[in-house]
């Protein structure tokens, strides 16, 4: 049976103008999820995201604080580990027990006295080169010359020295300019990429842009867009409700005039999917709540084939779209979508099991892990 774990983006900006884009909050939000997924144990292989900006940073943000996880556990398992004992070489018997008097046999039968009168000896005679150099230096002038010689060659020695350290500092210098032509080369290769990037984006499809993105940060799992995973456009359903919210700022200015801002504008997102999801206006909608119902369905069929292992899968996606899977799987119409929908919090996990009788919903909003000041 392999797992499939559904995360709804992190908090994204405030406000009715730009939502695609991941807040400060949002991040601590993510970086707790991924931190949770290690926690439960959970192998992940693969972790896909939507094609839009909020979705593809909160899923940015969980890889690498699960990479982080699992490199900080592994770390301490290392230091953990029991120390690791060499053996002695030979057999047991090789230790002589201590003989009496404390000493080891090994050293019960030496005559230490005579050891040591014997090297006093040698040290008391002085061999020929020893007695030529003590003869020189008692010679008058000569002395004076090896003196010389040796201070020179000090001399010539510390010199060598100061060359060398010299020389080492012109290495060093030269390995900076290097590093700082290669950094620069680096970040010139880097803004191509993704200038290329940005041009493709807009070249392809975005119906049939799936792109697998392999990991560059260390320990992260592979990634994978799909924008198959996108959440309904609700601007369009905003503008299908009432034309004057083709301008965001005439939005703006009447939830504004309310006393709650907020909730005055969740009463009117719900109204516009109300509308949406009756099917009796599927021709005004760039896609329909019955298309956008297919493609999630698509989105998860696709997710569930291309399986490989007891990997665990995360997908971060949106409320909606998480609901439309979870609402398909319970066999819940319209009303049971939108209920799903409106309670699902920023963080929130959502876990699938998979098996020979297809999909299971084993557990739905679970966001207590996240901090209250997340």
């Amino acid at each position: 049976m392999g797992v499939i774990v559904l995360v709804r983006h992190g908090q994204a900006s405030l406000g009715v103008g730009d939502v695609d884009r991941l807040s400060v909050n949002g991040g601590r939000q993510l970086r707790a999820v991924g931190a949770e997924l290690h926690r439960r144990g959970l192998d992940v292989g693969l972790v896909a995201h939507g094609g839009l900006r909020r979705q593809r940073q909160s899923a940015e943000v969980l890889a690498r604080a699960y990479a982080d996880a699992r490199t900080a556990a592994d770390a301490g398992r290392r230091r953990n580990a029991p120390l690791r004992t060499v053996p002695r070489t030979g057999g047991a018997g090789d230790a002589e027990p201590p003989a009496r008097g404390g000493r080891s046999r090994k050293y019960a039968d030496r005559d230490f006295a005579a050891e040591t009168r014997a090297r006093n000896e040698r040290v008391e005679q002085l061999t020929p080169g020893r007695v030529s150099r003590r003869i020189l230096r008692l010679t008058p002038g000569v002395g004076t010359a090896m003196d010389l010689a040796e201070k020179a060659a000090e001399r010539a020695t510390e010199a060598a020295g100061r060359t060398v350290d010299a020389a080492g500092r012109a290495v060093e210098t030269a390995g900076r300019t290097v590093d700082a032509a290669v950094d620069a080369a680096g970040r010139t290769v880097e803004s191509a990429a993704r200038a290329v990037e940005g041009v493709a984006r807009i070249e392809r499809s975005p119906d049939t842009e799936i792109v697998d993105i392999a990991s560059t940060y260390p320990g992260q799992p592979p990634m994978r867009q799909d924008p198959r995973w996108d959440e309904y456009d609700h601007r369009d359903l905003l503008v299908r409700l009432r034309s004057r919210y083709r301008s965001q700022t005439v939005l703006a200015a009447e939830m504004a005039q309310t006393l709650r801002p907020g909730e005055a504008f969740q009463d009117t997102l719900d109204e516009a999917l109300r509308r949406w999801t009756e099917g009796r206006h599927d021709g005004e909608y760039r896609e329909p709540f019955r298309e956008y119902t297919i493609r999630v369905r698509r989105a998860i069929d696709a997710l569930i084939a291309d399986r490989a292992g007891d990997d665990a899968t995360v997908v971060v996606s949106s409320a909606g779209t998480i609901s439309a899977v979870c609402a398909g799987i319970l066999g819940l119409g319209a009303d049971g979508w939108m209920g799903l929908n409106r309670v699902m919090a920023h963080g929130a996990i959502t876990t699938l099991a998979t098996g020979p009788r297809g999909l299971a919903l084993q557990t739905f909003n679970e966001h207590a892990f996240i901090d209250a000041d997340a």
